[in-house]
């Protein structure tokens, strides 16, 4: 018997691997040496979670060699610091890149600031990144040259000859993930331009189609159709009826056959991927009951049929609940001001008001000047932690020093996870942990909102 279970495990491990190809991504990364370089992607995009799938650290002149194992083309960020690239991944394919990084662009701030350019020089000629950033570069340009605002209308006969034009150039290729790119991102032209009705888009790309979860442009496409999905149908499900299915149910199967009444949600795995959706967005609007909400999607997580859908119930909870009252803290290390690794969970013995900073942003150093006269009355009830998002630990002692704050102060330790495992995506944030390094409040309150007042009561 023990030997019959080695050898099924044995073959289904050798079946996976036969199934995934060795993708090789190596090139280099100019004045990147040391830095570590991390492969991102969705854990689903619905939840939008990211996860990293690879690292390195790369090597002298800025070389770097990374190899993952995959079975489906995807959508991933190449990131280094706090910059990131775009790039599709197929199966078994080697990429040679090289990476625009520019080290004094590397810090926590905007979008457009951590953006860096990845050159794909090979494989070369008809590579899916390339198909993809031609398409894009069209339609990118009508856009511009047709669309001055969001209010701005062009002719029906106009727009059905772009698609023409699109559909003439583009959809001749073979590649399946490109065809469906482009194909949903026409979809999303239609829905824009308002070419068609809402039940002729739904029949026309969602009705007895394959859902490409993997796909962007699919993704993107369902994502804003489905947006509110119940709230703007109200015709359909009575908003009356909507509140009571959300809030008092405890079966989401009778939501589940709610949806039936749409007809183009005849497929049971769309229909419940819609209902995924639908619980997401109304977490998140006043007057539907988010434990109940959670319930449900916790039903779907374990009784659902397909994979992908209990996949993606399991992230929204994830999503859903990471930072709320009496979430777990993430174990993070981070360096001291005396560069020694410190671990955050050590240093919780009462509540902690966190704050995350940088040195060179103004609205930050106007926070911790006003928090300098709040911490001295909580001195022994509450510990104030600053996290510095700045190049080294020499910024942070500066700082310090020059202003003298007189808390902890600790440096990210040069890894842009921590921000991104507490949910931070600009600075300043604030956050209060209490002693038993669980989240309190994720959104605490800045400084300048009557902080004082807020304290007082979690230092009872």
């Amino acid at each position: 018997m023990k030997n019959f279970l080695f050898f099924l495990l044995l073959l289904i491990f050798s079946t996976t691997r036969l199934l995934s190809e060795t993708t090789v991504i190596r090139g280099i990364a100019k004045n990147a040496e040391g830095q570590a370089m991390r492969i991102i992607t969705y854990l689903d995009q619905i939840s939008y979670i990211e996860k990293t799938i690879a690292r390195t650290i790369i090597g002298p002149e800025g070389k770097f060699n990374i190899q993952l194992d995959l079975d489906h083309t995807i959508f991933v960020f190449i990131d280094i610091g706090f910059q990131k690239g775009e790039i599709y991944l197929e199966p078994g394919k080697n990429y040679l890149i090289n990476v625009e990084f520019d080290p004094d662009r590397s810090y926590f701030g905007s979008a457009e600031q951590s953006r860096i350019e990845l050159e794909i020089l090979s494989p070369s000629g008809n590579e899916l990144n390339q198909k993809i950033r031609q398409f894009n570069e069209t339609y990118n340009n009508f856009m511009t040259e047709n669309f001055t605002s969001a209010y701005s209308r062009i002719s029906k006969a106009k727009a059905e000859e772009f698609i023409s034009l699109i559909k003439a150039e583009f959809t001749v290729q073979e590649h399946p993930y490109f065809k469906n790119y482009v194909r949903y991102k026409l979809a999303s032209f239609e829905q824009f331009a308002m070419l068609k009705s809402k039940l002729s888009l739904a029949e026309t790309y969602f009705l007895n189609q394959p859902i490409l979860y993997e796909n962007v442009e699919y993704m993107y496409f369902f994502n804003q159709f489905f947006s509110q999905f119940l709230l703007i149908n109200s015709n359909t499900i009575p908003n009356e009826e909507l509140l009571s299915l959300v809030n008092d149910t405890k079966d989401h199967y009778l939501i589940f056959e709610t949806l039936a009444r749409f007809s183009y949600l005849a497929n049971d795995q769309l229909r419940e991927l819609v209902l995924l959706k639908t619980l997401k967005d109304l977490y998140f609007t006043t007057g539907f009951d988010k434990l109940n909400i959670l319930q449900l999607i916790r039903q779907i997580s374990k009784q659902s049929k397909y994979t992908p859908n209990r996949k993606i119930a399991d992230n929204l909870i994830r999503l859903l609940t990471r930072f709320s009252k009496g979430s777990p803290v993430p174990d993070i290390t981070l360096i001291n001001e005396d560069n020694e690794i410190i671990l955050l969970k050590d240093l919780v013995v009462s509540p902690v008001y966190l704050i995350f900073y940088r040195s060179e942003n103004l609205s930050c150093i106007a926070e911790m000047d006003l928090l300098k006269e709040i911490e001295k009355e909580f001195e022994g009830k509450i510990n104030f932690i600053s996290i510095s998002a700045d190049p080294s630990v020499d910024e942070l002692l500066k700082l310090k020093q020059q202003r003298n704050y007189n808390w902890v102060f600790l440096h990210y330790n040069n890894n842009p996870e921590i921000f991104e495992r507490f949910g931070i995506r600009s600075v300043p944030a604030f956050i209060m942990l209490d002693k038993n390094y669980q989240f309190l409040d994720y959104s605490a309150p800045a400084p300048s909102e009557n902080l004082k007042d807020y304290l007082y009561q979690r230092a009872k």
